[in-house]
């Protein structure tokens, strides 16, 4: 996890993408994003690549919700996901695949095995 003035400047970042985000609970970095592509059975890398940061945010009611955003240092486009009940990461080191009830979806390729771990547990126990 990033040190105080970092997390500060980081969460000001993911405001300008979500004004919703409240908190970042953790953060890796490089984290790059694989989309399972049916047709073939292959992963297929999406050219998004950058820092994860899980955060806290509130929906429009105004309750507590989780998610994540990589900020791309590709372009300016960003990856964000919402966390819900139902959604599971599974650990392929270095790779976190997620799983719902229809299909497999995306996966995120960590450099650092420690990170993989730690944000899987994360993400596993935030959508529960």
């Amino acid at each position: 996890m990033a040190f105080e003035g970092e997390v500060e400047v980081n969460l000001k970042a993911l405001l300008r993408e979500d004004q919703s985000v409240s908190d970042i609970l953790d953060s890796a970095n490089p984290v790059a994003v694989y989309i399972f592509n049916d047709e073939s059975k292959e992963w297929e890398n999406i050219e998004m690549e950058g820092t994860i940061f899980v955060h806290k945010r509130f929906d429009i009611m105004h309750r507590p919700t989780f998610g994540f955003t990589i900020m791309n240092q590709e372009s300016l486009d960003n990856w964000s996901q919402t966390l819900y009940p139902g959604l599971e990461f599974l650990e392929y080191s270095p790779f976190l695949v997620t799983r719902n009830t229809k299909s497999m979806g995306f996966g995120l390729k960590f450099e650092n095995m420690v990170d993989c771990r730690r944000m899987g547990y994360l993400l596993n126990d935030l959508c529960k």
